[in-house]
């Protein structure tokens, strides 16, 4: 019942403006920050193409994904599953003087496409470290306290950095 008093009011309209023979306009309202509407003959009106700079700029187009783009989608979600957040890991060094050895730590985060980012339980930040205890709760992952008068001899801010998966592997289980 209130859709075909509603149908007959459009028709009611319809039939009033065709009737003034006046052409029809649109009223353009910009976004936020712009400047009072716009009317715009319909003549002027082109469907599907795209106003920038005031200009016409040409037919919009969809954002379509391309296959690579597919594929770094589908590798980023393989790493989600396979590294869950708080994973223990072991990941290999590549720096030179480390090259080869392994170290434990957790997965913080995964980073797109095929990175995670690590905390390591054994390296340390020493840049952190020399920044001062003021300095410290600005490192990813960790919030640190310093006791007022105290100095902070002993602590250590754990090194948190991306890490391909290439060289991450599952901590082994404890050695009995």
């Amino acid at each position: 019942d209130r859709l075909a008093e509603l149908a007959a009011e459009a028709e009611a309209e319809a039939g009033a403006e065709a009737a003034s023979n006046e052409p029809l306009s649109l009223v353009v309202r910009p976004r936020a920050g712009g400047s009072e509407a716009v009317e715009v003959g319909l003549e002027a009106v082109r469907p599907g193409w795209m106003w920038a700079g005031s200009r016409w700029t040409g037919l919009w187009v969809p954002k379509v994904r391309n296959r690579r783009q597919e594929e770094r989608d589908a590798t980023f979600r393989q790493v989600q599953a396979a590294w869950p957040l708080e994973a223990a890991v072991e990941v290999m060094q590549t720096d030179p003087g480390m090259a080869g050895s392994w170290y434990e730590g957790e997965v913080l985060e995964h980073e797109y496409p095929d990175k995670l980012v690590i905390k390591y339980l054994e390296l340390h930040d020493l840049e952190a470290e020399e920044a001062g205890p003021q300095e410290l709760g600005k490192t990813r992952g960790e919030t640190h306290f310093e006791a007022p008068g105290l100095v902070q001899q002993t602590s250590k801010t754990r090194m948190v950095t991306p890490e391909p998966v290439k060289h991450v592997r599952p901590r082994p289980p404890p050695v009995e």
